[in-house]
């Protein structure tokens, strides 16, 4: 009876003190739970208040795309010389682009007057070109600074008096301070040949001023 007493105080004491150290083990572990949650960074196991403080990335707008589009209507004069002379009107767009990304090439028509074709001293002229135009840098529309644009052109050209001819070239427009949209025209330097079947290639060097070409921002 002794043994069976003193066995008995022997586990009432041994049960409370395994109790204690189970218990303090769980707050230990809930305790190192909640620190993990708080250095986890967001999106993995954050809390609703985490996620909504996380910072969002910017999004970028058409607008401040570098690459940015001009060109529009544009009307002009033009006079030249080489194996023929010529003077003369056009009228036309153009849209721009970059070289990786290029505008739609648009159409430019002209009127005027061819001195000195291989058959004729002076003879009228109609041509029908499209122009794809690209920016020489990547704020077209900004008018703190000088603007250029190269371009090519080639299409069909009507020598009333003389016939049919191909024409192609290229060239450089610039486009001052201000741009259009202060009254200023731009220059366009040009280079161009037209080939005239039974004649052969036919070269003029081309001086330009027009008006127009500056989209709205």
């Amino acid at each position: 009876m002794v043994k069976v007493a003193v066995l008995s105080i022997g586990l009432m004491i041994a049960l409370p003190c395994c109790g204690q150290e189970s218990s303090s083990q769980q707050t230990l572990q809930i305790t190192s739970v909640k620190q993990q949650d708080v250095t986890q960074p967001p999106g993995v196991g954050a809390t609703h208040t985490q996620l909504i403080d996380a910072p969002t990335p910017a999004i970028q707008s058409e607008d401040s795309m570098e690459d940015k589009d001009a060109g529009g209507f544009v009307v002009g004069v033009f006079g030249g010389g080489g194996l023929m002379g010529q003077g003369g009107v056009f009228v036309g767009g153009y849209s721009t682009g970059s070289v990786f990304h290029p505008g739609t090439p648009e159409v430019v028509f002209e009127f005027g007057m061819a001195a000195h074709t291989p058959t004729h001293a002076v003879d009228g002229i109609f041509s029908v070109n499209t122009q794809p135009t690209f920016n020489m840098d990547r704020h077209p529309n900004d008018p703190k600074h000088q603007h250029a644009f190269a371009f090519l052109n080639g299409g069909y050209t009507r020598f009333f008096a003389t016939g049919n001819a191909a024409d192609y070239g290229g060239g450089l427009i610039l486009r001052p301070k201000g741009g259009s949209s202060a009254g200023f025209g731009e220059t366009r330097f040009e280079y161009r040949e037209y080939y005239l079947a039974g004649f052969g290639r036919q070269h003029t060097v081309r001086v330009s001023w027009e008006v127009g070409g500056a989209s709205e921002e």
